[in-house]
């Protein structure tokens, strides 16, 4: 499998751990506060230290690249802290060969369509508001307050 150069340069690059020189109180305050960080500040920072916050996907050919998606502030705010206690920046998420599509998704999908990687974004309308099979109503158990019944039941 091959990766891509950013990829290879993430997993070489250390650092030496710092938070050493800081007491207990310090570095549990240190650690507290990145939860204050806006998502800018962060991956300006991971940008700089090459701790991977995008996410990658296997693709068919073998080749792993990334995509327009970015890991959630907790996935890449649990990277820093570990980069910051051990020096190293860990693997970025990768999406399995077995759910990524190349092509996009059908315009009605059916009811045994399986979804793949990206194909419930906004620019997939078709399966967003498909059409459920059965118009009868959702039962009361399986609604969340505010949630739309198209996407909770569109089997």
């Amino acid at each position: 499998m091959r990766l891509e150069p950013a990829v290879q340069r993430v997993r070489v690059c250390r650092m030496p751990n710092f938070l050493s020189e800081l007491t207990k109180g310090e570095q549990a305050r240190l650690l507290e506060e990145l939860n204050y960080m806006n998502l800018e500040e962060i991956r300006g920072f991971c940008s700089g230290h090459g701790i991977p916050f995008k996410v990658m996907a296997e693709h068919s050919d073998g080749n792993v690249r990334a995509t327009k998606d970015t890991d959630r502030k907790p996935i890449v705010l649990a990277r820093v802290r570990r980069y910051l206690m051990t020096g190293d920046v860990g693997q970025p998420t990768r999406i399995p060969v077995e759910i990524v599509r190349e092509e996009g998704p059908p315009s009605r999908p059916g009811p045994n369509d399986r979804l793949y990687n990206r194909w419930y974004a906004r620019e997939h309308r078709g399966v967003i508001r498909a059409p459920r099979v059965d118009r009868r109503p959702v039962p009361e158990r399986r609604c969340r307050p505010g949630a739309r019944d198209e996407v909770l039941d569109a089997r």
